[in-house]
């Protein structure tokens, strides 16, 4: 059977693959099926739908499916819109696992939850035209109904699983890795990773407790063993090459006897730099030197929040800012490098929880960090409070988390979080007296933050008035006269650009999907 994939990635300038798609592609192709891939990502923007409806026309599948997160819903319906009758559609991935309802609407068919063996299981029975209304994880709509069935079982072992089909996705995946314009700039081949699934932390605004809800707890946190991941690595060195490594997993310094074990294999046989997600209670001196060993080049660390009481109060992360400060300094002790995560807009923000944030930023001091906005996503905590408080003015969700907010918060302007993003962007973790100066000046007052912003232009008339204006005059006589007197001849008068060092932090806007569902102790303002 012909299964034609849709990588539905909006943030055309993220370019890296898509381990679920490649995951199912493989275990579809093991089986004999024939796969291929339209990919929005290396698509020239606005021909989407034009390309999209040349490839079912030259490939002719017998089965569409999409893989679609949150902030892509729009690229699919209009997708869908060159779908011709009689090809079935089918689609899963993270927005459809957590709100299926969003979008049932448009597809024939959706896969909650892990995919691999629910897809192989709907290919195969199509193929044969066997009854496809029992399928576990599958929903489908049949007579004007949706038959909704439970989740199958996840996979207990993710070793059994083949290694994923990198080549379904275009060279440029691993050639032009988003990586490379930042913590792995100078390398050829960048490569992404799992070695594990899932997350056993309660975060507010993470989807990952609401999915391990779904699978009755903790069990949902499953780990490849060392053994399978090295082995996955080396083959895809051999087949396109690889000097850097990426770990999408949400977590990665779980059990000290697996992080040795991969410490051993990584360092003898892998030899190459990687970069890993991880939480700051997780960092050890043990782990983080056993890591350091086996080639981590950098770690990315959520700090999301400054203010401790905020963070353990509206985002369910109970670590002290200790405990925070600890696992950036055991970092660069063994000479890794530091990213870290961090939000504003969320609701019951103030500016002291953003004076927060710049004050353990500038403690912390990571070689990289950036600041989005929040978004409220599906299955979170935060987003049915946003509800339930009429701060959601608008479900659409952003192609990116660094532009605007959705929320009207009683207290918070959009106009606040956005500069205050901005202002963390240019001045948090930096550390000098003058920009904590500008920082605290333009945090409280518009006038001197929109003074600077656009600050370009003044500068401009200053350096005409200084040096070609009335007082430039002024002092290129001074220069004439005092260069006739000593008998030597006057210097060009200059203003030297200032000088950016290679120690100042450098701002990432590139992030990851938040999401979650559990009861949060937050204490809302009072209605005005």
């Amino acid at each position: 059977m012909k299964v034609l994939f849709v990588y539905p990635n909006v943030q055309k300038h993220a370019l890296s693959p898509q381990i679920g798609i490649a995951s199912l592609s493989a275990s579809l192709k093991q089986r004999g099926h024939r796969c291929e891939l339209f990919d929005v990502t290396i698509t020239p923007e606005g021909r989407e739908t034009e390309l999209f409806e040349k490839k079912i026309n030259s490939f002719s599948p017998d089965l569409i499916a999409f893989s679609v997160r949150s902030n892509e819903t729009r690229m699919v319906r209009h997708l869908l819109t060159k779908v011709p009758q009689g090809i079935p559609t089918v689609a899963g991935g993270h927005h459809i696992t957590v709100a299926p309802e969003d979008i049932i609407d448009c597809f024939d068919m959706l896969i909650r939850g892990e995919g691999e063996y629910a897809l192989l299981e709907l290919v195969e029975k199509l193929e044969k035209k066997e009854d496809i209304s029992k399928i576990g994880s599958l929903w489908l709509k049949r007579d004007g109904e949706i038959i909704k069935n439970e989740l199958r079982p996840q996979v207990h072992h993710l070793d059994m699983l083949p290694y994923p089909d990198w080549g379904l996705f275009d060279i440029e995946h691993y050639l032009d890795h988003y990586l490379k314009r930042g913590v792995a700039k100078g390398r050829t081949v960048v490569g992404t990773f799992e070695g594990s699934r899932g997350c056993v932390f309660t975060c507010t605004y993470c989807s990952s407790p609401a999915v391990m809800g779904m699978y009755g707890g903790p069990a949902w946190r499953r780990e490849k063993s060392p053994r399978r991941l090295a082995d996955e690595i080396i083959a895809f060195r051999e087949q396109f090459g690889l000097d850097f490594i990426y770990f999408v997993d949400e977590i990665f310094l779980t059990k000290t006897a697996r992080i040795r074990e991969f410490s051993e294999i990584f360092k003898n046989e892998v030899k190459t730099p990687f970069l890993f997600m991880e939480r700051p209670e997780l960092v050890s001196e043990e782990k983080m030197e056993l890591v350091a060993e086996a080639g981590a080049y950098s770690v990315s660390i959520g700090i999301e929040s400054g203010d401790e009481e905020f963070r353990r109060r509206v985002l369910d992360r109970r670590h002290s800012n200790e405990t925070i400060i600890n696992a950036f300094a055991i970092t660069r002790k063994h000479g890794v490098r530091t990213h870290a995560f961090n939000m504003v807009g969320l609701p019951g923000e103030t500016k002291d929880t953003i004076k927060g944030n710049f004050e353990l930023l500038t403690k912390v001091k990571p070689n990289t960090f950036q600041v989005s906005i929040f978004y409220p996503l599906r299955a979170t905590v935060l987003h049915n409070l946003s509800l339930e408080h009429g701060w959601l003015a608008d479900e659409t969700m952003p192609d990116n988390y660094y532009e605007d907010s959705v929320l009207n918060l009683p207290d918070r302007s959009k106009k606040e979080m956005v500069r205050s993003k901005a202002l963390l962007d240019m001045f948090a973790g930096r550390g000098d007296r003058k920009s904590r100066f500008l920082f605290y000046l333009c945090l409280n007052s518009s006038l001197a933050y929109n003074l600077y912003l656009h600050r370009k232009p003044w500068q401009d008339i200053a350096y005409w008035i200084k040096n070609f204006g009335i007082l430039g005059s002024i002092k290129r006589a001074g220069l004439k006269l005092s260069g006739a007197i000593s008998g030597l001849a006057p210097r060009r008068a200059t203003l030297a650009p200032a000088k950016v060092t290679s120690e100042q932090v450098v701002v990432v806007n590139r992030g990851t999907d938040p999401i979650y569902q559990k009861p949060v102790d937050l204490q809302l303002p009072k209605e005005k």
